[in-house]
């Protein structure tokens, strides 16, 4: 028995596989009706419908909204077109719907029975359509709104103009009066035409409408061309007067009528446009409202409502209330259905199939088991489940519509397939028309269901199969079934099937098994040698025991991407918007004072990437990663410290080599995504999608990392390290925001009182009231800032205009808001302290009223234009910088308020200064290293500038012109007069004269650590203003004296040595003379004098000359010795020459002159020391010498020369 014979009908007879809406003919619906298998599954389906919508016969409800959901290709249209039916009770075939039900006992629960019968009891419009369908247009981007789409299909329904909402309004009118088919037939005799081609038409036929509209009353030719123009533009109709529309209908039927709407395909429809959901949302709702539950609503969808939480950010979990009647069809309903419908066996199949199965059962749990840990994949239970599903295996059904969801959704065509082309059950059916000639044995093994699904098959996919099927590796033969191109379809089918997540060699084996006494061993071999090759020719990937199905394209896809290194800037552009995106997602630092009324924003920069960078940000955060040169501890504290004028938060991230591959990954396939190649091409886009979804994932993982290195990471401000603790990042980073705005804007605080545009106005309302300048206001110390700032604009004839003081007092170091400023100006005008002028006109409290005050004060376009200047009588401000001056400078107050006295009474102490400075001016004279006559200088110029005036006027002018050299002046004069009154000044001097030494002997010294210790004090004294550093002078000066006199010891030792050398070669010579105690005490006393020269001696240049001095002593004495010697030596008797033979004695000899002897030092002859490497120096050397102690002998003394 081969298995075509096996079914109880014929396999090849007529079945609708696919049921559509739109498909109404009797012929199709006695065939649908026939035909239709209620499941158990769907039995509670119809009891459920038809329970609740029983609710609404003869009662009201509000529950009119029914979702049936189910996935693609269940039968969701065959059930909503079953209800359709059966509400509507039309005969078809001679019969109601509803006999077809009881005659074929698909239904037949006495309760379901009599709860469809009473829906039959009421008259109802059943409005059943496809909404893409009635739609103007398939465009997702232009489609009808859904209230129109249900306007356009009731029209219909009702037999009015479906094409144009307009035509339909009017007849809808007409036929209220009675006087529409007299309309149609006069539109007809006018044009030629029956009334639906002309009206279809009008725009050619429209003088025929204008004239069969003036027939009626109370229509003129205008009005009558005007509604043929207008007939075809844009309508628009509110889901309330739609929902009116219908009540009127149902009302003017009566007798508890019914209008009920089915609606397939609406999930298409919606797609993820959230304005749609809203529209059927409110739709349901006043349908309800307007209608008591005699309006439903019955909707198809491959989306069960209670999946449809989120779209577009729009929350739709209130949506589910309103469709509370849930109709959901699984799988298993359409295993029922097809066993039913197709798979039926004839009473000898069965037989012959159940008396076979125990025979195969351990066989065939062998040969089709999977896997542990995949979900459940059922089995044959028992041999009449076999005889049941036999050729197919119940595994498949589930499976297969999980195939089919998943075709749906990466696939292009499956997408877009919106009238279920393909359904399960024409799977099966023409599955099993496929195999019918194939004999008892066969099984159905996965890949036979490709063909069925082909026709949803991406194109770029059918051509890597239909490649394949031609590759001369894989089918040589080309064989028209090929096992290798058989299993390369299995992969394609399972890809994306999310609970087939174990596409093994052994689990792929089974969705191949075709035969019941098939081989399992061989099978698995046949299996994995396909894979290999299938893997070698790079149409599948091994991902560890799972083998993935590849096309061509992703195959290249994956070579582009790696190719795709990003830079270091992406990468740090990414780590920016995750970061401040993420982590930190405030766009400005709300500092927390005044109920954070102040925000400041921030530049943001990662390594040298500027993410964020605006003039007016007067803060930067800079996150370091580790490819940063900056990434050193000290250096950040350095760099942080502010020092440079740079106001930079740092926070270093540590290395995370995670972090860096899941960024640097994620980058690579985002490139690739961004590029042409990606863009331009079609077929690239599946790819790219799941690609996209690749990104998301490591998105995710990015996150978590980067928080987690953001909790870990180091954050530098005003060069200390804040590390990381248990707090999170943002919190801390708050912190050194908080810890860098306090210092920036150190001035914020001056406003202590919330301001805003409204108390401007109310400054002007109130300024008829008696106040003094800012009493009660608050905000004084702002006030004044704002004040002294005009005035020193007017001191340097400056032009102060509220554009200017709005760009001081934002900025740094005050940090105020635009309304700050603006309050703070109108209040010292109001007070009388400042002027206004506005266009050359002068201002006063009186010249506008609040209203334009306030608008004055905060429209950009008069800032520039609104002049301030303070007015020219002593103000406050003024009088206070004298008490101010009297307090800081000449630590005294004041007796009067008067301007002239306070004028005199500070002039005289500036009097008693200018003295006091005058004599602090000589003692620069005799002492000008002294620190402060720049000070002294500018004090001078200070106090001759407020002695000078005679007036009033002219002082305070003066005064004022002074106050930035008074301010100069104040800050450094209270350290002069420290310095000269609080003992400073003698400590400074003592190191002046160390430091005096130090440069007398600088040639001498060479010692690293005494040149240091006299720099350091140089550096204090020469600096302009030295008064801090003055503390530290002593303690260099007594380091610096303890070095020095340590060297000058070191140095005293030779030279002590030397001299004693000297004297005691001096000591020497006297000792071999007769007159050495003529001598010896003179020359011990010269002695001790110059050993005690050396102990006393203070300067290293004094070593030079003592060792000079004691050496030309040793030779002055040593000649002075030898001089007397010779000149006290006694004179022996000449002797008398007596002649030979008694004669008179001969005249006496005359005696050899006397030889001087004369002592020289050596270093007399040479004074330079000698460096000898070689002979010929050395002859060089000898050579000199005798030359110049050839001059000495010259003189025809007898030299002496003393060498040491």
């Amino acid at each position: 028995m081969n298995i075509g014979q096996m079914f109880a009908k014929s396999i090849n007879r007529e079945i609708k596989p696919v049921v559509k809406t739109g498909q109404t003919d009797d012929a199709t619906v006695k065939l649908e009706l026939q035909e239709y298998v209620v499941t158990q599954e769907l039995q509670k389906h119809f009891a459920a419908f038809f329970s609740n919508y029983r609710l609404g016969i003869g009662a009201d409800t509000d529950r009119i909204g029914v979702w049936i959901s189910g996935f693609f290709g269940s039968g969701k249209s065959h059930f909503l077109k079953m209800l359709s039916y059966l509400i509507d009770d039309d005969e078809v075939a001679g019969k109601p719907a509803l006999d077809y039900f009881i005659e074929d006992n698909k239904i037949t629960d006495p309760k379901v029975l009599a709860d469809i019968r009473a829906a039959e009891s009421v008259d109802t419009d059943v409005i059943l359509f496809d909404i893409a369908s009635k739609s103007r247009t398939s465009s997702a981007a232009t489609r009808d709104v859904i209230t129109m789409v249900f306007l356009r299909a009731f029209n219909e329904e009702l037999g009015y103009s479906y094409q144009y909402p307009r035509m339909a309004d009017l007849e809808r009118e007409l036929d209220a009066e009675g006087k529409l088919e007299k309309f149609h037939s006069r539109i007809s005799e006018l044009t030629g035409k029956c009334w639906e081609d002309a009206a279809a038409g009008i725009d050619l036929v429209q003088d025929s409408f204008v004239k069969a509209l003036m027939e009626l009353e109370g229509w003129s030719e205008e009005a009558a061309r005007s509604w043929c123009e207008r007939v075809g533009e844009e309508y628009s109709i509110s889901t309330e007067d739609f929902a009116k529309l219908v009540r009127k209908r149902i009302e003017s039927k009566g007798n508890d009528h019914h209008v009920v709407f089915c609606v397939d395909e609406i999930s298409q429809y919606i797609g993820d446009n959230s304005n749609m959901m809203l529209d059927l949302q409110t739709l349901e709702h006043d349908l309800a409202i307007q209608c008591h539950g005699k309006a439903w609503i019955v909707v198809a969808a491959q989306e069960a409502i209670d999946k449809i939480q989120v779209v577009n950010s729009v929350d739709f979990s209130k949506i589910q209330g309103r469709f509370d009647t849930r109709l959901s069809l699984s799988s298993s309903d359409v295993a029922e259905v097809v066993k039913k419908r197709i798979l039926k066996k004839s009473a000898a199949a069965q037989a012959e199939l159940e008396a076979f199965y125990p025979r195969k059962a351990d066989a065939l749990d062998t040969l089709l088991k999977f896997s542990t840990g995949m979900p459940e994949m059922k089995l044959y239970e028992n041999a009449s489940d076999f005889s049941d599903v036999y050729p197919f295996v119940p595994y498949q059904f589930n499976l297969l519509g999980k195939v089919l969801d998943a075709v749906r959704l990466f696939s292009s065509p499956g997408k877009n397939s919106s009238y279920g082309e393909r359904s399960m059950l024409s799977m099966y059916l023409s599955t099993a028309k496929s195999i019918q000639n194939q004999e008892e044995g066969v099984l159905v093994p996965f890949n036979e269901f490709y063909q069925g699904l082909s026709a949803l098959v991406d194109h770029e996919t059918a051509i890597a199969i239909t490649n394949a099927q031609r590759n001369n590796y894989l089918n040589p033969d080309h064989a028209e079934t090929c096992f290798e191109v058989e299993v390369l379809k299995v992969l394609f089918m399972i890809k994306n099937v999310r609970e087939f997540d174990k596409p093994t060699v052994q689990n792929i084996a089974t969705l191949m098994a075709s035969r019941m006494d098939e081989d399992r061993y061989q099978l698995e071999n046949r299996v994995e040698t396909a894979l290999k090759k299938l893997v070698q020719e790079q149409l599948v990937q091994n991902l560890g025991d799972n083998y993935i199905f590849l096309t061509n394209e992703e195959q290249e896809v994956n070579r582009e991407i790696a190719s795709r290194l990003p830079e270091n800037s992406e990468m740090n552009r990414e780590l920016a918007t995750l970061i401040f995106d993420e982590n930190y997602r405030a766009d400005k630092f709300r500092y927390p004072y005044l109920n954070g009324r102040y925000a400041f924003g921030f530049n943001r920069k990662i390594d040298e990437y500027d993410a964020l960078s605006r003039p007016d940000n007067s803060i930067t955060v800079k996150i370091i990663t580790s490819r940063s040169d900056d990434a050193d501890e000290s250096r950040l504290k350095m760099l942080s410290s502010g020092e440079s004028g740079d106001h930079t938060i740092f926070v270093q991230l540590h290395d995370d080599i995670r972090l860096r591959n899941e960024l640097r990954m994620m980058l690579q396939i985002q490139n690739y995504l961004r590029s042409g190649t990606a863009g331009r091409i079609t077929k690239y886009r599946a790819i790219c999608e799941a690609k996209q979804e690749e990104v998301e994932e490591r998105r995710q993982n990015v996150k978590v990392f980067l928080k987690q290195a953001l909790s870990e990471a180091d954050i530098y401000v005003y060069g200390s390290k804040l590390s990381g603790g248990s707090r999170d990042f943002e919190t801390r980073l708050n912190d050194a925001l908080k810890q860098q705005v306090e210092r920036l804007f150190s001035h914020l605080t001056d406003m202590d009182k919330a301001v805003s545009e409204q108390d401007i106005s109310r400054i002007f309302t109130e300024a008829g009231q008696q106040r003094l300048s800012g009493e009660g206001t608050g905000n004084s110390r702002a006030l004044a800032a704002v004040r002294n700032r005009i005035e020193r604009n007017s001191m340097a004839r400056t032009v102060t205009s509220l554009k200017t003081l709005l760009n001081t007092f934002t900025k740094e170091p005050y940090g105020f808001l635009p309304v700050d400023v603006e309050w703070l100006v109108a209040r010292l005008f109001v007070d009388g302290i400042l002027t206004l002028t506005l266009n050359h006109e002068q201002l006063n409290v009186s010249s506008r009223n609040p209203q334009e005050f306030q608008r004055l004060f905060t429209k950009v376009e008069f800032q520039e234009r609104l002049l301030c200047d303070i007015r020219k009588h002593a103000s406050d401000k003024q009088k206070r910088l004298v008490r101010d001056m009297m307090r800081d400078l000449f630590q005294k107050g004041v007796s009067s308020d008067d301007d002239e006295e306070l004028m005199r009474e500070l002039q005289k102490e500036c009097r008693t200064m200018l003295d006091s400075l005058r004599q602090q001016q000589t003692v620069y004279h005799s002492e000008p290293y002294l620190p402060g006559k720049s000070t002294v200088d500018a004090g001078l110029a200070l106090m001759n500038t407020l002695i000078a005036p005679t007036t009033t006027d002219a002082f305070y002018t003066a005064l004022e012109n002074a106050q930035g050299d008074y301010s100069d002046f104040k800050e450094t004069y209270e350290y002069l007069r420290d310095f000269f009154e609080g003992g400073q000044v003698k400590t400074f001097c003592e190191a002046h004269d160390a430091v005096e030494l130090y440069k007398r002997n600088q040639s001498q010294i060479t010692d690293e650590a005494v040149k240091n210790a006299a720099d350091a004090m140089r550096k204090i004294m020469e600096m302009a203003e030295p008064y801090e550093k003055i503390r530290n002078l002593s303690a260099l000066r007594t380091d610096f004296l303890e070095k020095y006199n340590a060297l000058l010891e070191q140095k005293a030792a030779p030279v002590r040595e030397y001299v004693e050398g000297c004297y005691n070669r001096i000591f020497q010579q006297l000792n071999t003379v007769r007159c050495k105690d003529h001598f010896w005490s003179a020359v011990v006393a010269e002695r001790d004098e110059a050993l005690h020269k050396v102990e006393s001696a203070k300067d290293l240049n004094e070593f030079v000359l003592l060792r000079f001095n004691a050496n030309q002593a040793k030779i002055d004495w040593i000649n002075t010795i030898d001089k007397y010697e010779a000149a006290h030596q006694p004179v022996a008797p000449a002797p008398v020459a007596r002649p030979a033979g008694g004669s008179a004695p001969a005249k006496a000899a005359t005696p050899a002159p006397m030889r001087r002897r004369v002592t020289v030092s050596i270093q007399d002859v040479t004074p330079a020391s000698w460096q000898i490497n070689n002979s010929a120096e050395l002859d060089a050397y000898i050579e000199k010498l005798r030359h110049a102690l050839k001059q000495k002998l010259d003189n025809g003394d007898t030299l002496n020369v003393d060498i040491w």
